[in-house]
């Protein structure tokens, strides 16, 4: 996001972080609004903006900096995952976002590869009690025998 903002004409980063911080619905968006230069009330809010050109304007900063396939739409879905990734529920994001269905909702939450990596290490810290380390550092599998397996089906059921 701050290298698209950096990679930005002057035109565009009011535009860009409007919509990749805010999702267009609330009160980050009307700080943006608000460092803006005032204007007359007849005026455009976000003058010097090409919106004729914008989306095509946003495909080139991100192929510059090696983003493939996102246009200015696509900061909306910028903001839906950081909801995601700060701890809020798919149900809230998608109200955030007017969502009339769960599934739109699901397509908008790209969650980053150090977010899952961390979701996985907390799974990890879960479950470090089952695997007991060996003298020499490495992770024992574990036995059978295991309290892990207590009441487990001997051979893995045939559907």
């Amino acid at each position: 996001m701050k290298a698209a903002l950096n990679a930005a004409p002057e035109w565009m980063r009011a535009p860009i972080a409007l919509a990749a911080l805010t999702a267009m619905r609330n009160d980050l968006a009307v700080q943006v609004l608000a460092s803006l230069p005032p204007g007359a009330p007849a005026d455009p809010v976000l003058t010097g903006v090409d919106p004729q050109h914008l989306t095509f304007y946003t495909r080139r900063i991100f192929a510059k900096l090696g983003i493939h396939d996102a246009s200015f739409h696509s900061l909306r879905h910028t903001a839906a995952s950081c909801l995601v990734m700060q701890g809020f529920d798919l149900y809230a994001v998608g109200q955030l976002l007017g969502h009339k269905t769960p599934r739109m909702t699901q397509r908008y939450a790209h969650l980053s590869p150090q977010y899952l990596a961390g979701a996985v290490g907390k799974l990890d810290g879960v479950f470090e009690h089952v695997m007991p380390e060996r003298a020499s550092g490495e992770a024992a599998l574990v036995p059978v025998e295991s309290p892990l397996f207590a009441g487990q089906p001997e051979t893995a059921p045939s559907y």
